[in-house]
């Protein structure tokens, strides 16, 4: 992912729901990406209706809601994280504690399908605790995923 100019900010989340966590962390992306406030609604819309039709947790404490986009140049991504974890329909009925949303051009799939791998190996293999929510920066999750 070395050769993909990839934004990414950590964010500490305060809903207590898997759709109000993917509000706050749109408002994030817009305020990182300079978005005004009807691409930023329309793409929130985008990630929401993704979630209604199937929950983007993928087990492990994560989630990972994420839409292709034209008006966007490069991958930008936020990582929300919730040491009490947010109830997200997980297939192993945990609660996600971390949620990596993301958004990336239209173009260029590779890129896209690439952050999905990467996250879910991470998670897969990577026990999130609460220490390690806790301090997680963001220098050590791009060596994170770097790795997976």
């Amino acid at each position: 992912m070395a050769d993909h100019k990839i934004e990414l900010k950590i964010h500490d989340l305060k809903a207590s729901d898997r759709f109000e966590a993917i509000r706050e962390l749109m408002h994030g992306l817009a305020v990182q990406g300079g978005m005004d406030a009807a691409e930023a609604g329309r793409i929130e819309e985008e990630i929401l209706e993704r979630e209604r039709l199937a929950s983007t947790a993928i087990g492990h404490g994560v989630a990972i809601p994420h839409a292709r986009v034209t008006s966007v140049a490069h991958v930008r991504a936020v990582l929300g994280r919730s040491v009490d974890g947010i109830a997200w329909a997980a297939p192993d009925d945990r609660p996600v504690h971390l949620v990596f949303q993301f958004i990336s051009p239209r173009i260029g799939i590779q890129i896209h399908t690439e952050m999905l791998a990467r996250i879910a190996r991470l998670a897969q293999e990577q026990e999130f605790n609460h220490v390690t929510i806790r301090n997680l920066e963001v220098n050590d999750l791009w060596e994170l995923l770097d790795n997976h």
